[in-house]
């Protein structure tokens, strides 16, 4: 974090505090940068107070600035050369404990990115090890109290939650300056990158606040709805009745469903103690979304749906394939009664060969996807959602992989049986044909299907013997 430079001169001046003796002669806090310890580079030693890292250096020209980020440079690379603490061991030890970043001016002139970038043990590796550590399972969350331009906007991007304070803070590849050197337009850092621009615009930002203690207290509330105990799947608090009277409900929600009402009210009075934590309130404002806790437990944990959806892939599965076969009854019915009407040469269409190989067909499949859909839900009935423990993955893929296909078919024979006239409103066919694709999509495509089948076969064998 770099703050205000001046005041933390005198703050270490007035401690005693172990600070760069150039520093001293600083007369404001933009005459000077800091070098700081980064995500990217080990555990840095002598850190100078009042700032974050190696100490500062008062920049007069470009060429002082060049100085100093070779300066960096070459500190970074004696550090790695000289101590044990890399920056893989330091994210190892530290898997557990969640990343509060306050990103007060990131970034450097555009020119020297290349000489403090372009290697593996510089700059750039911050973002691969936040990356890393969003792999792990790590929480990372940035409060934007100044400009982070250029490569540090990359920084509270990648960060899972992400706060900037309005007039002070702004995120953008090339600032102000930079837009009217290009382009030639004028526009404020407010309107390239501020608060409101990315929390209700971009949605590069989650939380937009008037101010940095505001931003902190919101950075406390988010890091406080962490679980706390991440070896244990579902967290449970204390119970706590709602602050405001469930009873109140009635007075709430309308009898006309037509009528609107604001839902927050609603959550107001459902949930744990009578909070809630609204996430990302000016993007989306039709949508609301948070979290909070109900009878103890925790609900809307932001991406926790797909956890829920996956436990009932296999009978979703099994319960959409078993729609399919209604749609290659009715194709087969359509196909059966056109075919008998339709006549060339002075006959029906249905007495040529080829026209029956077809009907047979549909028949053949849509009887076989009925069979393997009856297997599949008899298994899916003692599954392991149902208390028996079975496992049902590559029979409930299969089932709907070859009952998705074969309805397709099925339409696809029936459109071609109809000719031109298969692609016209007025008949049925049409529709059906448009909707038989939903199954080879629906619940996981059908090339995903192939997949899930062939991994437990190859994991767990056929299951024949």
């Amino acid at each position: 974090m770099m703050g205000n430079k001046v005041a933390a001169r005198d703050l270490c001046i007035a401690h005693h505090f172990p600070l760069a003796p150039s520093v001293a002669s600083a007369k404001d806090e933009h005459s000077f940068i800091e070098s700081i310890g980064q995500i990217g580079l080990p555990v840095l030693i002598k850190a100078a107070a009042g700032g974050g890292g190696k100490g500062m250096q008062i920049i007069k020209d470009m060429s002082g600035l060049e100085q100093a980020v070779q300066l960096a440079k070459g500190e970074a690379l004696r550090s790695f050369k000289n101590s044990e603490v890399y920056a893989e061991r330091y994210i190892e030890k530290s898997r557990h404990i969640e990343v509060q970043v306050l990103a007060d001016h990131y970034g450097n002139v555009i020119h020297l990115q290349s000489g403090l970038f372009a290697d593996r043990h510089m700059a750039g590796r911050m973002f691969r090890n936040q990356c890393v550590l969003s792999a792990m399972g790590v929480k990372q969350v940035a409060l934007v109290l100044g400009h982070s331009t250029a490569g540090g906007a990359y920084i509270p991007t990648l960060c899972d939650y992400s706060i900037t304070v309005r007039k002070t803070g702004g995120v953008f590849l090339g600032g102000p300056p930079l837009v009217k050197a290009a382009t030639g337009e004028e526009v404020t850092a407010d309107e390239l990158g501020g608060a409101d621009v990315h929390s209700s615009v971009s949605g590069t930002a989650d939380y937009a606040v008037d101010s940095e203690p505001e931003g902190i207290a919101l950075l406390r509330e988010i890091v406080g709805a962490f679980p706390r105990e991440p070896k244990v799947a579902i967290e449970q608090r204390e119970i706590e009745e709602p602050y405001y009277d469930p009873k109140e409900l009635y007075g709430i929600i309308p009898d006309d469903v037509k009528k609107q009402f604001d839902i927050r009210e609603v959550i107001a009075r459902i949930v744990y103690g009578s909070r809630f934590h609204e996430f990302k309130s000016a993007y989306g404002s039709t949508l609301v979304c948070g979290f909070a806790f109900l009878y103890g437990w925790k609900v809307g944990q932001i991406n926790g749906g797909i956890n829920v959806m996956m436990t009932g892939l296999d009978t979703e599965r099994v319960a959409v394939a078993g729609l399919a076969p209604g749609i290659g009854e009715t194709t087969l019915e359509i196909a059966l009664k056109y075919t008998k009407s339709r006549k060339q040469f002075n006959r029906p269409i249905s007495e040529f060969q080829m026209v029956k190989a077809k009907l047979a067909n549909i028949y053949t499949e849509i009887e076989a996807a009925r069979g393997l859909v009856y297997r599949a839900a008899r298994l899916a009935g003692v599954s392991e959602r149902g208390g028996k423990g079975t496992q049902i993955h590559k029979l409930a893929a299969a089932a709907i992989l070859f009952t998705g296909e074969a309805v397709s078919r099925a339409t696809d024979i029936c459109l071609q049986l109809h000719g031109g006239y298969g692609y016209a409103t007025e008949y049925p066919i049409n529709r059906f044909y448009r909707d038989a694709k939903l199954y080879e999509i629906g619940a996981g495509t059908s090339d995903i299907r192939r997949l899930v089948v062939a991994d437990e076969l190859i994991k767990k064998g056929t299951g024949y013997l």
